[in-house]
């Protein structure tokens, strides 16, 4: 799955165009009246405060679009691993696995199990980073074999 991470925003482009429209309002001001000049003033200065804020809005939702994307293409290469540690866990029981990966980072998660019986011997703090890292939310109170069933279930393709 070739997915593009979203297209940036191009602040300088939608900075050009908020001031063509202010210098345009300028100029209009100044063929007013000292009032309507005010007036116009005035409200470039509301526009410019709006445009600042939009910008800062559209750059935050620009992040989260990419934390999303990350997200995602992280989960669909969690979802590749775990249909290849089914087919080699089908072959040998006792087979070293491939880790899932953080779906934040993209990285390898720390002190994943390498065996399903590695995975039985997780204490629970470990168990809760993984689980994290997976962006799994269990229950608080969630027995510790049930969330090492959450970890296995991803792990090895049992969705």
């Amino acid at each position: 799955m070739d997915q593009q991470p979203p297209a940036a925003i191009d602040a300088a482009i939608l900075g050009d165009a908020c001031s063509t429209f202010r210098d345009q309002l300028v100029l209009l001001a100044n063929s007013q009246g000292a009032q309507g000049h005010q007036q116009i003033m005035n409200a470039i200065q509301g526009i410019q405060q709006q445009m600042g804020e939009m910008q800062q809005q559209l750059g935050g939702m620009q992040q989260q679009m990419e934390i999303r994307f990350n997200k995602l293409e992280n989960g669909s290469i969690n979802r590749e691993i775990s249909v290849m540690n089914a087919t080699l866990w089908k072959q040998n029981m006792h087979s070293n696995l491939h880790p899932l990966v953080n779906v934040h980072t993209g990285q390898d998660i720390p002190d994943f199990p390498h065996t399903a019986g590695d995975l039985l011997q997780l204490n629970e703090p470990t168990t809760d980073a993984i689980l994290t890292a997976l962006s799994l939310n269990v229950p608080q109170n969630t027995a510790l074999v049930m969330k090492k069933e959450w970890i296995r279930r991803r792990w090895m393709a049992v969705y």
